[in-house]
């Protein structure tokens, strides 16, 4: 989104400028709508123009997702496993003793998942399905499904 000729603290058309900035704020941070500020139309045009060479050339290093970065093999199996569903660090300790790695924890039946302690029946469920597991397995084996997979 560009706005053109919004300046700081000017009120437009009887709305205050905290309401503008307010909705502003919302566009960009609730909807992930960029929004981008110009002062006339050249400026506009410059703008447009700068976003669209941007978006030509494509970086040369992958997205990199912002915040917490653990250092290490086990605090990134850690943090990686307190992403699911109920599971803080006692649990995702618990759970990479184990199995020893996140993909074991991952390719584990939830009958194996419930024998850790602090994980009990539902939460293995839990669990299996935040990481796709049996439920949405036996949906895309249907005969229904239009992706069905095959044992080959």
């Amino acid at each position: 989104m560009v706005v053109e000729g919004l300046c700081d603290g000017a009120a437009v058309v009887g709305v205050s400028w905290p309401a503008l900035r307010g909705a502003l704020v919302s566009v960009s941070v609730c909807f992930g709508v960029p929004v981008l500020r110009s002062t006339d139309a050249s400026d506009s045009a410059a703008l447009i123009a700068s976003a669209a060479h941007q978006l030509c050339d494509p970086l040369d290093i992958p997205y990199v997702r912002p915040g917490y970065r653990p250092a290490g093999w086990r605090r990134r199996a850690l943090y990686i496993l307190q992403g699911l569903p109920s599971i803080g660090p006692r649990r995702a300790r618990a759970l990479l003793e184990r199995f020893g790695s996140v993909e074991a924890i991952v390719t584990a039946e939830a009958s194996a998942l419930a024998e850790v302690a602090g994980i009990g029946e539902g939460l293995a469920r839990s669990i299996r399905e935040a990481l796709g597991g049996e439920n949405q397995t036996e949906a895309i084996r249907s005969p229904s499904h239009p992706f069905t997979l095959t044992d080959s």
